[in-house]
């Protein structure tokens, strides 16, 4: 189901959370178990997901990754949050790494640019809140667009937390200046940074996952 994003990426994994070993914290660097100390057991469980799909990610771009063990991969920045991959003797610069979560799956992308991914379920949650995230013109296109208004709110807000990733801003700076023009079931136009670029989408049972690259930087 998610071929159409991974033809849209450079590299794509994704992971049940459910699926995790009970011993996969052990794959963490200090950085990255000083962080997720920090976090209770939800949110703990999701970031230990993100990272070894982040590391999965990497093993499957560069060799020495592949060779090299989890636990000598960082994948956070030192500010504990941004994902990155780090390995001594990697080349700089090849990929822009993403990654999300809902409270079933964990989904990391890489990008030959920059790159932002969302995954969420299909809820009422995002309609009901649409007036805090989406413009006027954002707010009819969702009701004229066709599609269940459940879903299109869902994908704007999948749309706009992917772009602040790609963007690399607080996700309110991305509800205000990222406009999407048009919603799809499939892809949709988001306009950003004064170009027009393809958000992309797919779903697994009652959850949608959305990808989109900055082409054109």
């Amino acid at each position: 189901p998610l071929a159409p994003l991974r033809a849209a990426c450079a590299g794509l994994v994704l992971l049940e959370l459910d699926a995790l070993p009970p011993f996969a914290e052990r794959l963490l660097t200090a950085r990255e178990r000083a962080r997720n100390e920090e976090l209770g057991d939800k949110r703990g469980k999701s970031f230990v997901g993100a990272r070894a799909a982040l590391k999965l990610l990497a093993g499957s771009l560069y060799p020495k990754a592949a060779a090299a063990p989890a636990d000598t991969i960082e994948t956070v920045w030192p500010d504990g949050t941004h994902p990155t991959v780090e390995l001594a003797g990697l080349p700089d610069g090849l990929h822009s790494f993403a990654a999300a979560h809902d409270e079933r799956f964990v989904v990391a992308v890489a990008g030959d640019r920059s790159v932002g991914v969302d995954c969420e379920p299909v809820t009422g949650r995002a309609l009901r809140g649409a007036r805090m995230f989406a413009s006027d013109d954002e707010q009819k296109r969702i009701g004229d667009c066709g599609l269940d208004p459940q879903e299109a709110a869902l994908l704007v807000w999948t749309i706009k937390e992917a772009a602040a990733k790609a963007l690399d801003v607080p996700l309110a700076t991305a509800w205000r200046s990222v406009e999407v023009t048009r919603i799809g079931a499939d892809t949709s136009d988001v306009r950003l940074l004064e170009r027009t670029v393809t958000a992309r989408h797919a779903r697994i049972d009652d959850h949608v996952f959305t990808v989109l690259v900055l082409t054109g930087e």
